[in-house]
């Protein structure tokens, strides 16, 4: 592929290139022609940026840029010759062999005023095209110069100085302040541009190219921007809708008042609703004395039209032009030829009159007569003294006026009609033109309108009072003229009908403030202004919308924005780097180019101009460009290859991939190995460049170079910069130094170069003498501002500047350039410099405006956006005052956006334009910038600071007035503590780290972890002591993070969950207070359910996402903890910082199934070993290093395994100057290897045959350990240990270290030393030390019950730990003391636990005695860290081994009951094992109180079921049914004193009253179930072999048989019916409750008949649903659940379909939910929530509510549950749960019955048992494990919300009093009656 030079060419223009038959087309430039003329227009056309046609449509010869004053020529500038006729038009002239001025192309493309270039382009090609036919008909064209001198002045365009902005833009990586940057429009390289507006000439040297939008599709646009194409214009980004009003000032008042007053608030509020900013350029406000004094009003206000032209989406353009033509302004500047003509025979008054304010101007190129400042004529013009000044101003004001009427007189009378109109016309006339009339007619359709107001009496008023109102004298015939032109041609003939809105009102009506028809007319006129703008406005949103860019293409447009700046003044060093680069593109390379040098040597401009090269090729490649840190996507390694790789597979239409997932990548290795694949198979050439890679973060990926393949492919070039070369080693490398004075000086005049500026050959040596000390490029550009103001008069003589005195300002120049020579460091000099910048804007904007925007912007370290920054200033008064000026009040008080961009862009040098928070905002990006603003504004302390507070009372308004958050709330949230966190920590705990409502407000917006980033930064600043609350807090938030995350209303709840410490600070205390009342619906316990602070639990954080964990490792030093987990059938490496409990990293290992992990002794490499090979991946860099693939490396045949086992041992490195001896061990059952690992490569070091093992051998459940001189395997049974010398490379013995065949070896360390070998069996948990040498026992440690050994770890030479059930256990070997750590929520079965050994201390082991971590991974996948203080300490005060208490033995809750008709009472029944016996009790427990008021011990007996009843009354009696577990016997127990009612429910006997011959009516007692009638007082259960449906008389025991062969029953909640069901599941009865008694006679419900008949009927009706192979008639309907009133029964049909059948309606509902998509889902419950709803749960953890008053339409809610999950609700609660029940759930969410909305959620450490909704409606009763209790979680509403139902009331009837027995035990009564 190649690559463009600075030699280069237009391709479209490829067929004019020199032949022998045709003329030769060159290159020219204006610059060297003296004799061709140029014309001056003081309204530059905003149009030159926006209109293009297509370039397959341009000209052979002529360029699409010949249009409103620009001829562009292209490959050969056609030399335009003095004009014999001029009456002869261009295309006549050539045919003539006459030539043309460039005036003439220009007239002869827009003759017609009213005729636009934009509507008219066609009419640009027409004439270029006659003039390519004219060309072809063989007319003789001139050249100026010699081909050589063309190329000599085309390779002095590129390569002559590099532009100090573009420096500084690529230093900073920002784009222009005040606009979303675009760069000027495209132009061929080395193409001429004559700008007639300003008579200045312009190249591709000195400008972007960039291509017109128009005549593009969007699909095309959009399509060269994903190409990387440099010439394209790109789309706005910024969405602002800013609208220029135009009039005349005095005649509009009232109207322009009035829109201020009460349209633009309502316009602003429609904008913000759609996420735009609306902003309204007013010109009365802003141009200061000091514009006037440079004569720069005219020049600022076509300025403000042009950019809001350019980003303004809908309207931009309003005008009010009424019945005053407007002020004719003078000229500031006049070319050399027409002050000729001016001057020309003027008496010699008027010409001295001239002369005296037109100065000829060397330094303009061209040299022009530029007026001077007022002050220069008149010095009081600006005096303190009132009367001096008033006199200069009056003198400036006759003085203006006379030269004005002068120069307008004698351009009326001796140029043409087109030239004189710069000298006539007036400013309203020219913001007309540059607003619509330069403008293309469909796009002033879509953003222009007027409102024309005509006082339709005018005429007939006094003349003396209208000239408020009417400036048109009769006599002044030219300004009549042309007022009638304007008004009634020009502009309505532009603007479409509906555009203009017509208003016709008297004199009176216009005028008279103080009449009702003034007040008529004004309303009206503001009711149309608002409509007609608002449609305009939604217009432009849906016509952006319907082009708008996605994520991929707005970021890659924010590059190509930065590189069109970066390349506007380009130019190469003398090294001639650019050829060397584009030869590097050019040529086929495999490695990547390194492009290196220290910051600010031009390296971000120099890649920039390379992008524009290779778009200068024939056949150009794609090109992918990325300026580190530019945008957010910028900002990381990870962001920015992602964005790459996503383009690419763009650009090679690879649709296979996700781009959604590839976003969601987190895994470093993943993202670069997908990249490196897809640069190695494509073929498409592509040119990749990263700029300032090391500016990325994280370092280690920035430095880590994964993604590019170690050979390019040959359609791939990559180019990088950074600071620095290290760690490029197979890069080629260009470095760049910094520049020198030479090339500091060339820079400096490229600069004056772009603005049309020079020096004369004196200034350049007093220049010379600041630049010979400084050429730094800081001050290249502030020596810029200075000289770039000079006249040729300025310095002209090199004495000037001496020793004199000094002041410190930026006038005069020969002050400011002896204050920089006289400083002796450069720092000093720039820094005079920014404080003499700062005085001059004051002079120029205001010192009050510039003062506050400085110090805003200084103290917002994250910057701010225009608006907030407009808001900020309104604040002020002074300010305020200041842009008023005297003249115009503001009524809305607001400073106008115009007054803030215009300071802003003269403060270029500093601002920089950044994404921060999905916002473009502004930033004071220099520090040296900041520091002065720091220093001269006072800014360091908080009392001297007004401005830090009045920013903080924006920030804390988090939310609009609306309530609704937006990207400004998300702004202020960001912002807010990091300008606390620099000035004031304790309003940093009020305002941020201990205030709720802006807590859960980040956490929802932003995240959990930018939260925890807050208070580590405060932590950092002001340490822990001070911060300890705040550290709490973190804590907390650390713990939490699963809950919070899925729900931050969830932190109330923690957060008093959690802190439980009895100090704590003020700010902590009215944050606990903010929890306890939080304003929104929490929920609340007073049970101890959660880890709390200071118990050793740091942080919970979910690994992998929850999946399944292989390994824990723990670098030795402590810092890093890597996790080794699948998850979806992938292998993942997580690394984790252990010290911020945060994630680092994750690789996603792409090989085969990971068998083992291993960590190497000097923490470098981890290897990974799966059935296919062992791999090395580097733990700092984590990338791969290395692979050892086994088929590559096969044992001998005769191996008796197939898969090794291994085994890591030796040393790590001990001292300087010696290696570290590390290996892996290979074992199959009779071959070993060694590895060497070394720099993380694996090598074969020594391999040899081993006697095989007797009847055993090795395999993948064997266990391994090393030690530095020793390997210990198992086999795989766990029976034989066997020991490897690594130094004399043999197995020394194998034995069998227990006898009893039961016992194996459950797991094996070695020693901290490597003295022993420490292994351990589940059957005895005894603890033995064998030596390595003989495997004889040299120490034994008597075993504890409670131990379940595993996955022994060993530290120092005497602690051993591992985990157990739900707890580490600690063991001192030595001294036989033992330690159980914090009890877990979950099994820690699968990870193992490392504690940090720097942490671990005693007076003996030499460790220090700083605190230790200790890392958990259990089955809920959660990576835990603890902190323990000094864990030998903790050994010690646990006792001796024998003594400590088992505590891993928890209790099992078997179910929870709440006691009816009293919610403040539950019933717990639970198990505990005691010396291997199962315990059984029944407790009562106070929920409110959260207190166990009773307990019963059942002795030696136990029970398989209970149920409780109460009776109500003064005396109610509290009791309970229960089923003894061997004889299933009913007993009734009373609660209130825990002891049995004698007399047992004997069914047997019941059975026998019946006239019954059966055989099976003698049967002892049998109920598989049952369950309590309350309101009938009857227990109804299932008896005997038969599976009878019974019901017994609770009061006299007495019992009725009612269904033989019962399947299942329910009773509904209000016991009106009893429905069972019959064991073939073929018929349903229904038994009706009256009066406390079951009808014995039911009504039965055929499931074939009636079920299957409305099953078919439904399938009928279209449901092609297959629902099963067998016929419906077949199916199964299993009994699921009833109403409460009995109308409704649910039936799962195949348990795959759900039917509803109505008793009523004698009909069936089939809502279909048993699928998700085409998969069949398990129905795993169904309950009634209201009396037409159900709520569905199913096995994937989903559930559904169904309306059967809708035909069964059914509601599908999502919710975070991975699997099943536990429902509850019913008709009196407003509220329905859904819980969780998985080990990585545990969460419960309780939600609003009739919206479905989450009302509050609540995610537990322990599981929650048997969870159910209170019977208050308000409340989820639940038992926990840990500790053993009953809990009840409030539902508690707001403080600022009401409840729909009925709270718990504390002040329920109190049933147990303290005094009575707490707890007793219960003998067995079976044998009390025995």
């Amino acid at each position: 592929m190649g690559c463009g030079s600075s030699k280069s060419y237009n391709p479209h223009l490829r067929d004019h290139v020199s032949t022998e038959d045709g003329p030769s087309f060159r290159y020219t430039s204006t610059q060297d022609r003296e004799d061709i003329p140029t014309t001056v227009h003081s309204a530059p056309s905003p149009n030159q940026k926006n209109i293009t046609e297509r370039q397959d449509a341009l000209p052979k010869v002529v360029s699409d840029r010949a249009h409103n004053g620009h001829l562009v020529v292209a490959e050969s500038t056609i030399l335009p010759l003095q004009q014999k006729n001029k009456n002869t038009s261009p295309s006549e002239g050539l045919a003539a062999g006459n030539s043309f001025t460039n005036k003439d192309l220009n007239g002869a493309v827009d003759e017609d005023p009213s005729v636009g270039p934009a509507e008219d382009a066609e009419q640009v090609v027409d004439t270029a095209e006659e003039l390519d036919d004219t060309v072809e008909d063989g007319c003789e064209f001139k050249t100026s110069q010699s081909d050589q001198n063309i190329e000599s002045y085309g390779s002095n365009i590129t390569n002559e100085n590099t532009d100090i902005r573009n420096i500084l833009d690529s230093l900073y990586g920002r784009a222009e302040v005040g606009v979303d940057s675009t760069a000027d429009e495209i132009i061929p390289q080395k193409a001429v541009i004559v700008n007639h507006q300003r008579g200045q000439e312009l190249t591709s040297g000195n400008i972007s190219s960039v291509e017109k939008t128009v005549g593009f599709s969007d699909a095309e646009i959009k399509d060269k921007i994903l190409h990387g194409n440099i010439n394209v214009k790109c789309p706005p980004v910024a969405k602002i809708v800013r609208i220029f009003t135009s009039s005349t000032f005095t005649d509009t008042k009232h109207e322009r008042d009035a829109w201020m007053s009460r349209c633009y608030p309502k316009l602003q509020t429609f904008c913000e609703e759609r996420g735009y900013d609306f902003q309204v350029v007013d010109m009365r406000w802003g141009i200061r004395q000091e514009m006037e004094i440079l004569h720069k009003t005219t020049d600022i206000c076509l300025n403000e039209i042009k950019l809001c032209n350019e980003i303004s989406t809908g309207p931009s353009f309003v005008t009010l032009y009424a019945q005053k033509y407007g002020w004719c302004p003078y000229p500031t500047e006049i070319s050399e030829t027409d002050y000729k003509t001016i001057t020309n025979g003027l008496p010699d008054d008027d010409k001295q009159l001239i002369d005296k304010w037109y100065k000829y101007d060397e330094n303009r190129i061209p040299a022009h007569y530029v007026i001077l400042p007022v002050t220069t004529i008149y010095p009081d013009y600006t005096s303190t003294n009132k009367d001096d000044k008033e006199r200069a101003k009056n003198s400036f004001k006759q003085d203006s006026s006379d030269f004005t009427r002068i120069i307008a007189r004698q351009a009326a009378s001796k140029m043409s009609t087109e030239e004189q109109r710069k000298y006539i016309t007036s400013v309203t006339e020219k913001e007309i033109e540059a607003g619509i009339l330069d403008r293309g007619r469909e796009e002033v359709q879509k953003t222009c309108v007027w409102f024309y107001r005509t006082i339709t009496d005018i005429h007939e008023q006094d003349p003396k009072t209208t000239p408020k109102y009417s400036d048109v004298a009769a006599d002044d015939k030219l300004s009549k003229k042309l007022f009638i032109e304007l008004k009634e041609k020009k502009m309505k003939d532009k603007l479409p009908d509906q555009n203009i809105i017509n208003f016709d009102v008297s004199w009176k009506e216009a005028t008279n403030t103080k009449i009702i028809e003034h007040e008529n007319y004004i309303s009206k006129f503001c009711e149309s202004f608002v409509a007609k703008l608002s449609d305009m406005i939604d217009n432009g949103i849906k016509e952006r919308e319907e082009r708008e860019l996605d994520f991929l293409l707005k970021d890659i447009s924010r590059h190509i924005i930065h590189c069109q700046n970066l390349c506007r003044n380009f130019s190469d060093r003398k090294e001639n780097h650019l050829k060397i680069i584009c030869d590097h593109i050019q040529n086929v390379n495999q490695h990547p180019l390194l492009i290196h040098g220290e910051t600010g040597c031009g390296k971000s401009s120099l890649v920039a101009k390379v992008v524009q090269q290779c778009w200068e090729l024939d056949n150009p490649p794609a090109v992918i460009i990325r300026f580190g840190g530019l945008t957010p996507d910028s900002m990381t390694v990870k962001s920015t290859l992602i964005r790459i790789y996503l383009q690419i597979s763009r650009i090679i239409n690879d649709d296979a991939v996700d781009e959604l997932a590839m976003l969601k990548e987190t895994d470093y290795s993943a993202i670069c190995q997908r990249l490196s694949d897809m640069l190695a198979r494509t073929l498409k050439e592509i040119v990749i460049i990263i700029d300032s890679l090391d500016r990325l973060s994280p370092p280690e990926e920035a430095s880590n170079r994964a993604w590019i393949p170690d050979q390019l492919s040959k359609y791939v070039t990559v180019i990088i910069t950074a600071n620095s070369p290290a760690g490029f080693d197979k890069a080629d490398k260009l470095e760049m130094i910094k520049f020198t004075q030479e090339e500091a000086e060339n820079i400096l005049l490229h600069l004056l170069k772009q603005e049309n500026r020079k020096l004369t050959d004196i200034q350049k040596k007093i220049v010379g003498q600041v630049l010979e000390k400084f050429h730094s490029p800081l001050m290249v550009r502030l020596l810029y501002d200075v000289v770039v103001k000079w006249t040729s008069e300025d310095l002209n003589d090199v004495n000037q500047v001496k020793e004199e005195s000094l002041t410190n300002t930026a006038d005069p120049s020969a002050s400011v350039i002896t204050q920089l020579v006289r400083h002796g460091d450069e720092g000093g000099a720039i820094r005079f410099r920014i404080r003499a910048i700062f005085e001059s804007l004051e002079k120029i904007h205001g010192k009050e405006l510039v003062e506050k925007t400085l110090g805003y912007l200084t103290i917002a370290k994250r910057g701010l956006t225009e608006k907030e920054l407009i808001d900020l200033l309104s604040s002020h008064v002074d300010v305020l005052k200041q842009v008023e000026n005297g003249f115009w009040v503001i009524p809305d008080k607001r400073v106008p956006i115009s007054i803030l961009l215009r300071l802003l862009r003269d403060l270029d040098v500093a601002i920089e334009r950044r994404d921060f928070d999905d916002l473009s905002v502004l930033v004071l990006g220099q520090t040296e910038f900041r520091e002065q603003a720091t220093e001269v504004y006072n800014l360091q302390k908080e009392e001297s600071c007004p401005l830090r507070n009045i920013l903080l009372d924006k920030l804390k308004m988090y939310f609009n007035g609306s309530g609704k958050f937006t990207n400004d709330s998300i702004r202020k949230l960001c912002n807010l503590p990091w300008i606390l966190t620099e000035y004031n920590p304790d309003d940093l705990k009020t305002l941020c780290l201990c205030n709720l409502e802006f807590l859960v407000a980040k956490i929802k917006h932003i995240g959990v972890e930018s939260v925890i980033s807050d208070i580590a930064e405060a932590v950092k600043k002001y340490g822990e002591n001070k911060m300890a609350d705040c550290m709490m807090i973190k804590v907390v938030l650390q713990i939490s993070q699963n809950a919070l995350s899925r729900d931050p209303h969830q932190l109330p709840v923690q957060v008093l969950g959690r802190i439980t410490t009895t100090i704590k600070s003020k700010e902590l205390e009215n944050l606990l207070g903010e929890c306890e009342d939080a304003g929104f619906t929490t929920i609340s316990t007073k049970s101890k359910i959660l880890s709390t602070v200071g118990q050793g639990l740091t942080c919970c954080l979910p690994v992998h996402g929850g999946c399944d964990i292989i390994d824990l490792h723990v670098t030795r030093d402590g810092t890093t903890a890597i996790t080794c987990g699948i998850d979806k059938g992938k292998c993942l490496l997580q690394f984790w910082d252990v010290h911020e409990g945060r994630p680092i990293n994750t690789l996603t290992l792409t090989a085969s199934p990971v068998l083992k992990t291993l960590l190497t002794k000097d923490d470098r490499c981890i290897l990974v070993m799966t059935k296919d090979s062992l791999t090395a991946y580097d733990t700092q860099r984590r990338i791969l290093l290395s692979t050892y693939r086994f088929e590559d490396h096969p044992p001998p045949t005769d191996s008796s395994t197939e898969l090794p086992i291994i085994c890591l041992g030796g040393h790590a490195k001990q001292s300087v100057g010696k290696d570290a001896k590390q290996y892996v061990g290979l074992f199959w059952n009779d071959y070993c290897k060694l590895l060497k690992v070394r720099d993380g490569s694996l090598e074969d070091s020594d391999q040899r045959k081993m006697a095989p093992l007797q009847n055993y051998k090795s395999g993948l459940k064997s266990l391994t350990s090393g030690s530095r001189n020793y390997m210990a395997w198992t086999d795989e049974t766990r029976r034989v240990l066997r020991v490897f010398n690594i130094g004399k490379l043999t197995a020394e013995i194998s034995v069998e270290p227990y006898e009893v065949e039961s016992h194996l070896i459950d797991a094996m360390c070695f020693t901290g030393d490597g003295s022993g070998i420490v292994i351990s069996s589940k059957r005895d948990k005894d603890i033995l030390i064998l030596s390595p040498r003989d495997l004889k026992q040299i120490h034994f440690i008597k075993g504890h019950e409670g131990d379940s050994p595993q996955d022994f770890r060993f530290f120092s030479d005497k602690y051993l730990y591992f985990p157990s059930k739900r707890r580490v256990v600690l063991v001192d070997v030595q001294n036989q003391q033992r330690a159980w750590l914090d009890t877990h929520s979950c099994h820690l079965q699968v990870a193992g636990i490392t504690v940090l050994q720097s942490s671990l201390s005693s007076e003996n082991d030499g460790y220090d005695m700083s605190s230790s971590r200790v890392l958990t991974v259990g089955d809920d996948g959660n990576l835990r860290i603890w902190k323990y203080e000094n864990l030998s300490k903790l050994l010690k005060d646990m006792g001796d081994i024998q003594n400590t208490d088992v505590g891993d033995k928890l209790p099992q809750i078997r179910s929870v009951k709440c006691l009816p008709g009293n919610g403040r009472y539950s019933v717990l029944h639970s198990v505990e094992i005691i010396q291997q016996n199962y315990v059984h009790y029944i407790s009562v427990w106070d929920v409110i109180e959260n207190k166990m008021v009773r307990k019963s011990q059942l002795k030696d007996w136990k029970i398989t079921d209970i149920e409780v009843i109460t009776t109500s009354g003064p005396e109610p009696e509290l009791s309970a049914i229960i089923q003894h577990y061997k004889t299933k016997k009913i007993y009734r127990m009373d609660l209130t004193t825990m002891s049995i009612i004698k007399g047992d429910y004997s069914v047997a006997k019941a059975i026998d009253d019946e006239d019954d011959d059966d055989d099976d009516e003698t049967e002892d007692v049998h109920l598989s179930s049952f369950s309590i009638m309350q309101l009938n007082r009857n227990i109804v259960g299932i008896y005997g072999d038969r599976n009878t449906l019974i019901a017994i008389s609770i009061e006299d025991k007495t019992s009725e048989r009612y269904v033989d062969r019962c399947s299942g029953y329910w009773v509904n909640k209000e016991e009106t019916v009893l429905v069972a069901e019959t064991s073939n599941k073929s018929m349903i009865k229904f038994f009706e409750i009256k009066k406390g008694k079951i009808d014995k006679v039911p009504t039965e419900l055929s499931k074939e008949r009636d079920l299957c008949r409305k099953m078919q009927e439904t399938r009928s009706k279209g449901d092609d649903f297959n629902y099963s192979s067998r016929s419906v008639s077949d199916a199964d309907f299993n009994l699921l659940s009833i109403s409460e009133d009995g109308q409704f029964i649910i039936f799962l049909a195949n348990d795959l379909k759900i039917v509803v059948y109505d008793r009523g309606k004698k009909k069936t509902v089939s809502p279909d939910l048993c699928r998700d998509g085409n998969k069949l889902i398990g129905v795993n419950h169904a309950v009634f929530i209201t009396k037409d709803k159900i709520l569905c749960s199913f096995d994937n953890g989903t559930f559904r509510v169904v309306s059967l008053l809708n035909d069964g339409e059914t509601y599908e809610v999502k919710d975070d549950h991975f699997d099943k999950i536990k429902i509850d609700g019913n008709l009196s609660s407003p509220y329905y749960m859904t819980y969780g029940v998985a080990e990585k759930d545990q969460t419960l969410y309780i939600r609003d019955k009739h919206s479905n909305n989450l009302v509050a959620s609540f995610t537990s450490d322990m599981k929650l048992l048997d969870p159910q909704l209170g019977l208050d409606g308000c409340s989820v009763v639940a038992g926990v494990q840990i500790p053993c209790c009953v809990t009840s979680l409030r539902i508690k509403p707001g403080k600022l919300q009401t409840s729909s139902s009925s709270q718990i009331d504390t002040d329920t009837d109190i049933w147990f009093n303290d005094d009575d027995e707490y707890s007793k035990s219960i003998p067995d009564p079976e044998s009390d009656e025995d």
